[in-house]
C-alpha cells in the first residue's frame, strides 16, 4: 500500500478523535469501517485473516451441567478464525469455529462477482433465511442470537444444550449453489440450493430471500441494534422462504417430514430512528416443524454514545423442545442486555439476563457477562 493511503489513515484518525465528542463515536467507527474495507480492497489476492474470541461467565440456579451442582463458571460461546481473499473477479472465504475444543468446518466457498450487483457462490455458506441468523455473531446486539435465529438462553452448547429451537434454520452452514445480488440500490435477493438433509442424495433445500431497504441506508441485516447504523430513520423490510425436500437423512434413515410440512415462511422488519432501535421477526412454520408461529421483538436504546440497553420478548409458540427436554415445549423467552462498547462491535461487554419458559417445565433463568473481542 503506498504511503499516501497510511497517511491518509492517520490524519482521518487524527482529525477526527481530536474534536470527537461522546455521541461521535459511532459516526467515527463508520467512517474507519469504511475506510478499512476501502484499503483492504486494494490489497487483492492475498488471504486476509479476520475472527473473534467471544468469552462470558454463566450463573443460573435452574441449570445443572454436572447433573448435581448449578450452572456457574466460563466457557467459550465463539472463537471463529475467518481467511478471505480475492484476485479479479473471484473471492474465497474458509472460517472455522474452535470453541467446542475441536476446528468445525463453517464456511468454505468460492465466489463469482458477474457484476457488481449479481455474483454467485458454490461451497458451504449459510442458508439465507433470516437476518438473526445470517448476521456476523460478533454483531448481534444481545450475547445470544434469537432463539428462532439459532440461539438459546446461555448459547447452544453445554449446559444449555437442548435449550435451543430445533427447527431453527439457524447459523448452520450446507454445502451448495447460491445466486444473489441487488437492484434499484435499495432490494437485495438471495436465491440458494442447498444439499440438505439427506446431503449429497438428490433431494435438496431451496431457499429465497428479497429484503428492501425501505428508508435510509436499511437496517437489522448487517449489524443488530442502534450502535453503528446509518443516520436519521432508517427501515428494512424482508421475506423469505425454504423448503428441504430430504425424504431421508444423510445416513439414509426415512424422514417423518418431507416436502410442505418442512417449509418455513419469515418476515422481519428493522427500524433505526438516531438512538432508537426497534427490530420484529416472525416464522410460520409446516406441519412437521411444530405447525407454529413464533416470533421475535426487540427494542434498544443507545447512550453516551457507547452504552447500549436493550429489552427482548420471544414468543415461542409451544415451539417442540429437544435434548433432555424432548417432549416439553417452549412457550417464551424474556430478555434484558446492556452493552458497553470499548471499540464499536469488536472490543465490547454484554451483559445479559434471559428467562425461558415452557409448557411442563420449570423455568429457566441465566445470567451472563460476555467479553467480545475481534480482529
Amino acid at each position: 500500500m503506498n504511503k499516501f493511503v497510511y497517511t491518509a489513515l492517520v490524519a482521518t484518525m487524527a482529525s477526527s478523535t481530536g474534536f470527537a465528542t461522546e455521541t461521535d463515536w459511532p459516526e467515527l467507527d463508520r467512517e474507519l469501517e469504511a475506510l478499512s474495507s476501502t484499503l483492504n480492497t486494494q490489497n487483492t489476492g492475498g488471504p486476509q485473516l479476520s475472527g473473534w474470541v467471544i468469552t462470558a461467565l454463566d450463573f443460573s440456579g435452574d441449570l445443572m451441567p454436572n447433573g448435581v451442582d448449578d450452572l456457574g463458571g466460563a466457557g467459550f460461546r465463539s472463537i471463529r478464525l475467518n481467511v478471505a481473499g480475492s484476485t479479479a473477479d473471484y473471492g474465497y472465504k474458509v472460517s472455522t469455529d474452535l470453541a467446542g475444543g475441536t476446528a468445525v468446518l463453517l464456511d468454505a466457498y468460492g465466489q463469482l462477482n458477474f457484476t457488481e450487483n449479481f455474483s454467485m457462490q458454490m461451497g458451504n455458506f449459510k442458508t439465507p433465511f433470516l437476518s438473526s441468523q445470517m448476521r456476523s455473531r460478533k454483531r448481534e446486539l444481545m450475547l445470544d442470537r434469537t432463539f428462532i435465529g439459532g440461539g438459546s438462553v446461555a448459547g447452544s452448547t453445554g449446559a444449555a444444550a437442548g435449550l435451543n429451537d430445533p427447527t431453527a434454520v439457524g447459523p448452520t452452514r450446507d454445502a451448495g449453489v447460491m445466486f444473489f445480488g441487488n437492484f434499484a440500490d435499495s432490494i437485495g435477493w438471495w436465491l440458494s440450493l442447498q444439499n440438505g438433509a439427506d446431503s449429497q442424495a438428490n433431494n435438496y433445500r431451496l431457499t429465497g430471500r428479497l429484503a428492501w431497504d425501505a428508508m435510509g441506508e436499511g437496517a437489522g441485516q448487517m449489524v443488530d441494534g442502534a450502535y453503528n447504523s446509518g443516520d436519521g430513520t432508517n427501515m428494512t423490510i424482508a421475506v423469505a422462504y425454504t423448503e428441504d425436500s430430504s425424504e431421508t437423512n444423510a445416513a439414509g434413515t426415512p424422514l417423518a417430514s418431507m416436502g410442505d410440512d418442512v417449509e418455513q415462511i419469515g418476515g422481519e422488519v428493522y427500524v433505526t430512528s438516531g438512538p432508537f432501535y426497534i427490530g420484529g421477526e416472525i416464522v410460520s412454520n409446516g406441519k412437521n416443524l411444530g405447525d407454529n408461529t413464533p416470533f421475535t421483538v426487540t427494542g434498544s436504546y443507545l447512550f453516551n454514545g457507547d452504552w447500549e440497553v436493550a429489552l427482548r420478548y420471544q414468543g415461542l409458540d409451544d415451539t417442540p423442545m429437544a435434548g433432555a427436554l424432548a417432549g416439553d415445549f417452549g412457550e417464551s423467552i424474556a430478555s434484558v442486555g446492556i452493552n458497553k462498547y470499548v471499540s464499536g462491535h469488536d472490543v465490547k461487554w454484554q451483559f445479559q439476563y434471559a428467562n425461558q419458559t415452557f409448557t411442563t417445565a420449570d423455568d429457566i433463568g441465566v445470567i451472563s457477562l460476555g467479553l467480545v473481542l475481534a480482529f
